[in-house]
């Protein structure tokens, strides 16, 4: 399956726009979906933006679906990281934890 676009008005090729949005918790993230996802990883405990993007991401998804009752869909295990995190981002927007912002 391929990524999910999410309007921007940039271009719609992966990875290819950049973006701001704001999760609830305030923070503010811009970037490309995958520099986002980075910069996520990177402010968490016990992670580095340099480890596997999956497994922190699985995570994220898991913590959410415990804490917030929202089920995110990180795509097939083949996806490539610019992939996993366009879907991850739009998933996000789509179940209300986080606000594409202009």
């Amino acid at each position: 399956m391929g990524m999910m676009p999410v309007e921007t008005g940039g271009t719609m090729q992966p990875g290819a726009w950049t973006m701001r949005i704001v999760l609830k918790d305030g923070r503010l993230f811009e970037g490309t979906p995958l520099e986002i996802c980075r910069a996520m990883q990177a402010t968490g405990l016990g992670t580095s933006s340099s480890d596997p993007l999956r497994p922190y991401l699985e995570g994220v998804a898991d913590t959410m679906l415990r804490l917030a009752g929202v089920e995110l869909d990180l795509g097939e295990p083949t996806d490539t990281d610019e992939e996993l995190a366009s879907r991850f981002i739009y998933e996000a927007i789509e179940g209300g934890l986080a606000l594409l912002v202009h």
